[in-house]
């Protein structure tokens, strides 16, 4: 039985991040949260605690791709496999344009992965490599929700 869960890869999201909260909102709301807890005599100890974690967790996200069996995370984007409309795969530019219904079209490259090679043919390999195996990836799990996927290889 194969586990489930979620995969994650380093990828340079070129979308800058939508999130309100940054670092200095993070900072800002640990300490009114602290005041409250201070005022409030530990009433709301476990909500300030809990939101602090799961926001250093969301400022964190928009640097990878994130693959689950339902949906997909690139930058700072969800993508939900089953409005896919369309996976356009150009092994030539190698691009990955994923063409999601009422929503703005999502384009993976392979320049976009990181890679800690140093030599210029190995960084080209190495990214090529990794943009092929998220791409295969990504394409089975379309294949896998959605029913009669539109998918194009050139």
């Amino acid at each position: 039985m194969k586990k489930k869960g979620l995969i994650k890869y380093k990828y340079n999201a070129s979308a800058k991040s939508s999130l309100i909260f940054g670092p200095l909102s993070i900072i800002i709301i640990v300490a009114v949260a602290a005041l409250l807890i201070y005022l409030m005599h530990f009433v709301f100890i476990f909500v300030a605690v809990f939101s602090a974690i799961v926001l250093f967790n969301l400022a964190g996200l928009n640097k990878g791709i994130v693959l689950d069996s339902k949906f997909m995370i690139v930058g700072d984007r969800i993508i939900w496999y089953h409005n896919i409309e369309k996976v356009h795969l150009s092994q030539s530019r190698q691009t990955l344009k994923i063409i999601v219904k009422d929503s703005i079209d999502c384009t993976i490259s392979s320049p976009n992965f990181p890679t800690a090679a140093h030599k210029p043919d190995k960084i080209k390999k190495n990214k090529e490599g990794k943009f092929f195996k998220v791409s295969n990836k990504i394409i089975d799990k379309v294949k896998a929700i959605v029913p009669i996927p539109q998918i194009v290889i050139d």
